[in-house]
């Protein structure tokens, strides 16, 4: 994503989430997390431990399983 709309769009639609949502912008801090090629991927934590990982290769979807994790 172009850094000018992560920082004035995507960033502050982030804060208003009612979910916790981690952003790397380097991908320093999330280097050793499992990936999976042109993938979003959704870590579910409990106590700071990974629990579940699921990938989404459309956006629907993840939103689709977000959408359900909020009701």
């Amino acid at each position: 994503m172009p850094s000018l709309i992560l920082k004035f769009v995507a960033q502050p639609k982030m804060k208003d989430l009612a979910y916790a949502i981690a952003l790397d912008k380097e991908g320093e801090a999330t280097k050793l997390f499992p990936t999976a090629k042109d993938t979003a991927a959704l870590l579910d934590v409990d106590n700071l431990q990974i629990t579940q990982i699921r990938y989404f290769d459309k956006a629907e979807a993840l939103k689709s399983v977000l959408a359900d994790l909020m009701k």
